[in-house]
């Protein structure tokens, strides 16, 4: 009698998945990405966020109608009104490119 146990052999389709030899590596990576552009593909879509506005930011606005509220001390105000803050300059974004 033999004593060796022979090696189990699971196929999928055609294929030989586990025992003996098994697929090769380029039909692994084949399946992968498969599987992969599927997955891409099925995702949920997110919806677009609406557009935000400058008041439910908290950075400080510049508003003729509001108080300019007086300060004592150190503390912390919500929504500043700011009346002055220097000379803001605005610099387009230069990107270099080929000349192709």
């Amino acid at each position: 009698m033999d004593t060796a146990e022979k090696p189990v052999r699971v196929y999928f389709g055609n294929l030989l998945v586990s025992g003996g030899v098994t697929m090769g590596f380029w039909t692994a990576i084949g399946i992968s990405f498969l599987f992969s552009y599927l997955a891409y593909l099925l995702r949920p879509k997110p919806k677009a966020p609406p557009a935000g506005q400058i008041e439910e930011s908290g950075v400080p606005i510049a508003s003729a109608s509001k108080p300019i509220p007086k300060v004592y001390g150190t503390v912390w105000i919500k929504s500043p009104n700011v009346v002055w803050y220097g000379d803001l300059k605005t610099e387009p974004i230069k990107k270099k490119t080929s000349g192709k």
